[in-house]
């Protein structure tokens, strides 16, 4: 699949995609806490239930993130593509240079996921670019291909279309939620980095998280607090300080 930026749809929506796609591309461990949401059962369930995506994403080596990319052009589909384009792709290089996962997201916060008529068929948007993907050769893709989405957990059952798809590649992923799985893997990423990246990183999050307060102020998201380690660290210091000043007194 080609890795090119698309043309970016205007709107506080697409805003709130660009933003997190500089999130990914700015950390990786951001980017791997981030996709392996997508491998677990549900937003209460922890548990691995997409092994072969875990497998591929902790054998990455490199990072794809390309925001609104362009879905190839299948002949064979029989149907308009050209405003078909998911809001986001993560992908996974390995050795050698080869595709290990892609993973296509439909990102939202207020609006709703909507739906394009496919072969005379409505389908949900990740059902409609499952459709799509799976016509692409299998040497032209990764072997691990999902769609997913990324909400409030208040969109339609897409999963209800893909299920009746006869699809040969790809797979579902998931429905992470902005609360409390955001949050989570934001909090998870920034207790791993070190000071030089939480640095450049935080300033793009809370650009991020305004983004996303603009269209749903309900949801409340705000930077997490420092990981309990740099607390730590700082009242360490602070103790040490107070300790060495009370010694020079006496």
């Amino acid at each position: 699949m080609d890795a090119s930026r698309g043309e970016a749809p205007v709107g506080q929506e697409a805003e709130v995609t660009l933003e997190l796609s500089r999130l990914l591309r700015i950390s990786t461990r951001f980017a791997r806490a981030f996709t392996l949401r997508y491998a677990e059962r549900g937003s209460l369930n922890a548990f691995c239930d997409r092994p072969l995506l875990a497998e591929a994403v902790a054998a990455t080596r490199e990072w794809r993130v390309v925001p609104f990319p362009p879905l190839p052009p299948v002949p064979e589909a029989g149907f308009p593509q050209d405003d078909l384009k998911p809001d986001l792709l993560i992908a996974g290089i390995g050795r050698g240079r080869r595709w290990l996962f892609q993973l296509l997201l439909d990102v939202r916060v207020a609006a709703p996921l909507g739906s394009t008529w496919v072969g005379g068929r409505k389908l949900s948007r990740p059902a409609a670019h499952a459709a799509v993907w799976d016509l692409i050769a299998a040497k032209d893709a990764a072997e691990q291909r999902y769609v997913g989405t990324l909400s409030r957990g208040d969109l339609d059952d897409w999963r209800a279309d893909f299920d009746r798809l006869p699809l040969a590649h790809i797979r579902p992923a998931r429905d992470v939620q902005w609360v409390p799985e955001l949050s989570l893997t934001v909090r998870e990423a920034l207790g791993e980095m070190s000071d030089g990246e939480r640095r450049r990183f935080e300033p793009e999050l809370r650009a991020f998280l305004r983004q996303v307060g603009v269209l749903a102020p309900q949801l409340r998201l705000a930077p997490p607090r420092a990981p309990f380690a740099a607390v730590l660290a700082v009242r360490r210091a602070r103790w040490q300080r107070e300790r060495a000043a009370a010694r020079s007194r006496i």
